[in-house]
């Protein structure tokens, strides 16, 4: 489509109107002009979710400094507020001690990834917050367009001109010249997860980060299932920022990766998006398929973020990645311990806790306890074809001999098998094995 030149402010509205388009769209605030207003529309937010919790005694001053300084303890980088964000269970908490020591202490929700496109959620849109950075030398800036789940700013959108020379990378580098000012740090702007640029014509989308790992290689635009490049601002926004998929975005597709060296916020490639969510489709159809790209374009990281997604979703009683026994190996303590920080409970080996992540499973002995225990129906277990196997054998002749049934339980479940490389992974008569022994 064809845009005529326009000046910011015009791209700005449009934009506003667009995002509340429709149905349970984004709600326009007006009222709110600067980060004071945010805090104070924050405030309302928590009264208002956690009127149980609260019993009938509204938030004090004091009580409510103590969750402001709780709230940026906990967001000092992108990487520990997108932590934060995921939550325990899909809620993100602050616990505070209430003023009157008669009341003890409440555990009040912020933010919820459980309630997408409804519930606790609310979705609000502003513009022009003024805002002044932590440097000195920091000036007063406006951030253009800022997206509000449950009054928590979560994506920014920066626009330039159409006439613009390379409008979108002059939005990129202001971001960061913002970032390095601070003026997303050490304060309610420090839990932005997403940013958006676009001049119109050309939009791009990328993660949060420290300003030194803000890249422009990091700017991914947004592909159709049929591979289709959106450009246009206002499309991109009715394809990728509605709700619920922009909530969604943030709760399952932003992806916290940990390592010794590195902790970072990755958002996934539409392609990827795309793959999981046709694979949710084959999985509650009891369907299998398959994902093909290219080296390097992040299968791995698909099929990880699918086990997770598929472990937490009703109707699917177990999600089981299979890799290939050398990649177990050399990945064990790399590749998927990277993201351990994805699952409360971190990594263990055996003796499995809800939702949380086992790789390897120690022996076979402990594998097939994870997999006959009820409590651990919502774990996510990596572990080789062989190991699975002997485990099975196990379980099956361990339970002929106690003469309970809860093999013939697991047998019965619905468990989806995620495997990865499995070319090398699984031969084709090893899934018809697998086949036979899960119905």
């Amino acid at each position: 489509m064809k845009i005529s030149h326009r000046e910011e402010a015009e791209v700005e509205e449009q934009l506003i109107r667009v995002l509340g388009e429709g149905h349970n769209q984004w709600t326009y605030r007006p009222d709110l002009k600067s980060e004071e207003d945010l805090w104070v529309n924050l405030r309302q937010k928590i009264i208002s979710n956690n009127q149980a919790e609260l019993n009938d005694s509204p938030l004090t001053d004091k009580e409510f400094e103590t969750i402001k300084t709780e709230l940026l303890l906990r967001t000092k980088t992108p990487f520990d507020a997108a932590k934060w964000l995921k939550g325990e269970n899909g809620m993100a908490r602050i616990t505070i001690e209430r003023e009157d020591s008669q009341l003890g202490s409440v555990s009040l929700i912020l933010y919820s990834n459980q309630d997408i496109g409804g519930g606790i959620s609310t979705y609000e849109v502003v513009h022009q917050i003024a805002k002044r950075g932590s440097n000195i030398e920091a000036r007063d800036r406006r951030f253009d367009v800022t997206l509000l789940i449950n009054g928590l700013p979560i994506v920014q959108i920066e626009l330039k001109q159409v006439t613009a020379k390379d409008g979108v990378y002059q939005a990129f580098n202001q971001i960061k010249k913002y970032a390095e000012e601070g003026m997303f740090r050490n304060n309610i702007f420090s839990t932005l997860q997403l940013f958006v640029v676009s001049n119109e014509q050309t939009t791009r989308y990328f993660a949060n980060a420290l300003p030194k790992d803000l890249h422009p290689k990091f700017l991914f635009s947004w592909r159709t299932k049929d591979n289709e490049k959106v450009e246009n601002l206002y499309e991109f926004c009715k394809q990728v920022l509605n709700i619920p998929d922009a909530h969604r975005l943030i709760a399952d597709y932003t992806i916290v990766s940990e390592d010794q060296d590195n902790k970072t916020l990755m958002v996934l490639h539409p392609y990827q998006v795309h793959a999981i969510q046709a694979l949710f489709i084959a999985a509650n159809k009891h369907q299998s398929g398959y994902v093909w790209h290219a080296t390097g374009s992040g299968k791995t990281l698909t099929s990880f973020v699918s086990t997770k997604l598929l472990a937490r979703k009703s109707g699917i009683d177990r999600t089981i990645m299979l890799v290939d026994r050398k990649d177990l190996d050399n990945q064990t303590t790399t590749e998927f311990t990277k993201f351990a920080s994805e699952f409360n409970t971190g990594i263990s080996s055996g003796n499995a806790k809800a939702n949380s992540l086992i790789v390897g499973t120690g022996s076979a002995k402990e594998l097939s306890e994870t997999l006959l225990a009820d409590a651990n129906a919502n774990v996510v277990i990596i572990t080789t074809r062989q190991k699975l196997d002997a485990a099975l054998k196990y379980a099956k002749k361990q339970e002929e001999k106690k003469g309970t049934n809860r093999f013939q339980k697991l047998m019965g479940q619905h468990i989806v098998f995620v495997v990865d490389e499995c070319h090398r992974a699984l031969s084709a008569e090893n899934m018809e094995e697998i086949k036979k022994m899960f119905p």
